[in-house]
Formats: C-alpha cells, structure tokens, sequence
C-alpha cells in the first residue's frame, strides 16, 4: 500500500539555556504511514514523543530531514491544504471560552469554508456526524468550558473527524478517559482505520492497550525510534528494562492474544 506520509532523519533541538547548546529532542527519526494502519507510538517520559507528532503534523519545522505528504513535501502545503489531510489532537486542550460543542466541532469544518462563507447543511451533518462517532451528540448545547475533562477530549476528537482528514494524529488522547470511554475510544479509532482507510497515529502510555488496538508500536526512547514492528515483536520485558527501566512480564491477553504487561511490584529501577 502506499505511504501516506513519511518521515526520514528527523532532527530536532530546542535552543538551550543560558550558556547552554541547543538540546537535541530527536535524533534521526524515520516513520511512515500508511492508510488503514493504527500505529501506536509509545517511549517513556521525555522521549520526544510529542515533539514527533508536532513535526509530523507541521505544527513545529524539524532542524533537518524531510516529510513529504502523498509524495510532496509537507513544507510545500499551505496550512489549509495541511488541515485537509491531517488532524492534530495535542495535549493540550485549551477550554477556557463558552462555545457549545456543536460550534466548536464546526470549527474542523474551517480548512474546507471559503473565505466569509457559512456552514452550508452538509457542514452539519458532517460535524452531527462526527458528534455522533464519539458519543458527544447530547452535549451539542452544552458549553465546552462546562464538561468534564474526557467529554473535552472526545469532543475534540469530534471537531478533528470534522475536518476529514486522510490522517489522524493523537497526542495521549485517553489521559482523561475512564476505562469504559477508553476503550470506546480505542474501537472507535480501530473502526476508522479498518473501516474508513484512515490512517491513525496515537501516543500515549498504556502499553497493553496499545498492543491490543494497533498493527504497529513504534517505539521513541532518547529521540531516537529504536522499534518499529507488530506488538508481538516489540513488546518484551527486556525492551521494558532498557528503556523504561521496569521490570515486568509480558504474557498473551487471554482476550486478545496480544502481549500485556504485568509489572511486577518493587523492581522498577530507580
């Protein structure tokens, strides 16, 4: 299948400190993707994971190395052209106005209004739609200030299924879920990628949920990638002391088969 997007020799740093140099976040980071995949990208704390998502999706411009969207640079797209084709969910989830979630869906509707145009019916059945995917349909008239933390998140999901995109791209967006939402999220994701050929790409931290959603887990660990494979092949104990520095067992999910890991108490390294 051919890659949606693909990234090569990624390079990125932050300006130091006073007196400092400048302080390398990724370290030539290839990925790519493709449609119909959920890839998982998971590291521990301080990996460059979000500095990664945020290149991949031209929020920030890596130093060096080179993305290229459907065959061309992503640095040749305007960012409406971007914003038809990727939808970015950080982590940061600024509420702080009273739009309803109805308005604030709308808003994914933007890159594909004109200039001064209006939402024609089309924009809301799409944005009713998308309101519907992610179970927030009944807040509609509900003030996004005036939720809790995972109907936020999930209408913020909305708003980004919203814009259409060819690829979705998630910074930890079950951090607020309780477990029931968490894994409606993760079936929804699954659907879109199987089901609408959406390309996923989802970071976050639960290993074991992960392996059980996603046909891939690519793995950051000191900005660099150092997997990139099927869960089964990625996801061993010897993995989790190298990089994370736990101890921990990795078995088969009796419900999925997938490798789950059991940590085991009072041997994570300090």
């Amino acid at each position: 299948m051919a890659e949606l997007l693909s990234a090569r020799d990624l390079r990125f740093a932050y300006p130091g400190g006073a007196g400092e140099g400048p302080r390398d976040v990724l370290s030539g980071v290839s990925l790519s993707l493709s449609p119909g995949e959920l890839v998982a990208l998971v590291g521990p704390n301080g990996a460059g994971k979000t500095t990664l998502l945020k290149s991949l999706s031209g929020v920030l411009s890596p130093q060096s190395g080179s993305v290229e969207l459907e065959g061309r640079p992503l640095s040749g797209f305007a960012p409406r052209e971007i914003a038809r084709r990727i939808a970015f969910v950080g982590q940061e989830l600024a509420a702080d106005f009273s739009f309803t979630v109805e308005e604030v869906v709308l808003l994914g509707r933007a890159p594909h209004l004109g200039r001064l145009a209006v939402e024609s019916e089309r924009d809301y059945e799409v944005a009713r739609s998308a309101m519907r995917a992610t179970g927030v349909e009944g807040l509609s008239a509900r003030t996004i200030d005036g939720i809790s933390g995972g109907e936020r998140q999930r209408a913020f999901l909305a708003m980004a299924l919203a814009q259409e995109p060819k690829l979705l791209i998630l910074d930890e967006p079950a951090s607020h879920l309780d477990l029931t939402h968490e894994i409606a999220f993760f079936d929804l994701l699954a659907g879109l990628a199987a089901g609408k050929g959406l390309a996923v790409l989802v970071a976050g931290h639960d290993l074991s949920v992960a392996a059980d959603y996603a046909s891939r887990l690519a793995v950051l660990a000191g900005g660099r990638l150092v997997a990139d494979d099927r869960p089964e092949k990625v996801l061993t104990a010897e993995l989790l002391r190298t990089h994370w520095g736990a101890s921990a067992m990795v078995i088969p999910s009796p419900a999925t088969g997938r490798p789950h890991v059991v940590p085991v108490p009072g041997k994570t390294r300090k």
